[in-house]
């Protein structure tokens, strides 16, 4: 997806992606940390539960991995 704010690579895991009742479910990661994520795609956000935060895209890389997340809907 290209590099984070943090500088590190940002890559989605293509096949984690799935739909439930409260968003699309993934996984992504940045740098050597997994993360599961929920996106709202209304919002161009997401739920990270292991820090209980929503997040916005901060660079383009995370732009880009919530418009491929929410692209697979």
């Amino acid at each position: 997806m290209g590099e984070a704010a943090t500088g590190e690579d940002v890559y989605v895991d293509a096949d984690s992606i799935s739909r439930n009742r409260e968003g699309l479910r993934f996984i992504y990661s940045i740098g050597e940390e997994t993360i599961y994520a929920i996106a709202y795609c209304d919002s161009r956000t997401w739920y990270v539960s292991g820090y209980d935060e929503v997040y916005s895209p901060s660079s383009h890389a995370t732009s880009n991995m919530i418009d491929y997340v929410c692209s697979q809907e």
